[in-house]
């Protein structure tokens, strides 16, 4: 097999195996989301880890986010941060405060240190951290 006939096995492969492993997460994904139920009123609200066995909880927004002062639907009086800014979870949700399924949670942000309340959906939690 000449190595140009080899390059072109390869390249094929990874175009069919990396849609493979994002269709397979994305379906575990799902599944894990089903698995939580839904909240009625006046149950416990729904609680995520703050620790990992590997270390604190953190998320990645999949948008810009206001971190805000309180817990609050409006912005006033809050920061705005760009797309993957990187925070840590110091609170789980607490009550029904959501935004179109996400839920508010008391985060730090890494890149400076200040504290506030953002929306997180379940899937930009990262790690061992999976909502109970």
């Amino acid at each position: 097999m000449s190595p140009e006939t080899e390059k072109k096995i390869l390249i094929v492969g990874c175009a069919v195996a990396i849609p493979t492993l994002a269709y397979l997460f994305l379906r575990m994904a799902v599944q894990m989301n089903a698995r939580q139920g839904s909240l009625t009123p006046g149950s416990t609200p729904v609680t995520v880890l703050t620790t990992s066995p590997t270390g604190p909880c953190r998320a990645v927004p999949h948008w810009d986010f206001h971190l805000r002062p309180q817990m609050q639907m409006g912005t006033e009086n809050s920061q705005n941060y760009p797309v993957g800014t990187e925070v840590q979870i110091l609170q789980a949700p607490q009550g029904a405060l959501t935004r179109r399924g996400a839920k508010m949670y008391k985060v730090k942000v890494l890149r400076d240190g200040r504290e506030g309340f953002i929306f997180l959906y379940d899937n930009e939690i990262v790690g061992d951290c999976r909502p109970a």
